[in-house]
């Protein structure tokens, strides 16, 4: 038992030191081709690195650094903090183990500007921050396992064809057995009364919400998004591919 404790000590240190002295830029190589992800200027080792610029689909987010926890290794995992600074700024934990990757205590904070596309309102333009938090997620391979969080839209407002302020809106999702996000939209009290469900799946998204103005002010905002109905709401469906 002690040779074979031993042994194990000397395999951790041995990993530790590789760890420590590999390039960060072979992590370039486990990237899979055609990959939407960029990475320019890769600095540091394998654990404790740095990019100076990354990019999604021509998208700059901003720079990513990471430092590996030596505990993870204790656990037969490979643990990380990760934080990204720029137009998105985000913080969490990523552990690999085997062929699943999870995601713990996530955040970033991001520009409204995002989620324009999602509006379908070309006559209008979200202000405000979105906050993003992840509680835990898991994938295998490229399949979701598991995902639970929440989106807050601070300080929602729309401008261009009409300005108004709504308030703070919030989703909260959750995966399903099958994989397919479940969420429910509401805000949090303020101009805008909003209700509503939503789903995800790999190849599309559907949103079904309910908004009604608590402010006469914002009527005139409304009149963009959906169709009127009986009772003075309006009810606004999303749909598209992710």
């Amino acid at each position: 038992m002690k040779r074979l404790l031993l042994v194990l000590l000397a395999l951790l240190v041995f990993s530790g030191a590789v760890l420590a002295f590999l390039p960060a830029s072979l992590a370039l190589r486990l990237l899979p081709a055609g990959s939407p992800l960029q990475l320019q200027d890769v600095r540091g080792s394998i654990w404790s690195g740095s990019v100076a610029q990354v990019r999604v689909q021509d998208r700059l987010l901003g720079g990513l650094a990471w430092q590996v926890l030596p505990l993870g290794l204790l656990r037969g995992g490979l643990e990380a903090d990760v934080q990204l600074v720029g137009e998105v700024s985000a913080r969490g934990r990523i552990e690999r183990r085997w062929s699943s990757l999870q995601v713990r205590d996530a955040e970033a904070e991001l520009p409204a500007a995002w989620i324009e596309p999602v509006l379908a309102s070309p006559a209008l333009r979200p202000q405000g921050e979105l906050r993003l938090r992840i509680h835990d997620a898991e994938l295998h391979g490229k399949q979701l396992q598991s995902l639970r969080g929440e989106l807050l839209w601070q300080n929602a407002a729309v401008s261009g064809a009409v300005v108004a302020a709504l308030g703070d809106l919030q989703m909260d999702f959750a995966s399903d057995d099958t994989g397919r996000i479940n969420g429910h939209a509401r805000d949090l009290g303020g101009p805008l009364q909003l209700d509503g469900g939503f789903h995800v799946t790999r190849d599309a998204y559907r949103a079904e919400l309910r908004l009604f103005a608590r402010d006469a002010r914002i009527e005139p905002a409304l009149r963009w998004l959906g169709q009127p109905q009986d009772d003075g709401s309006r009810l606004l469906i999303l749909y598209g591919k992710p």
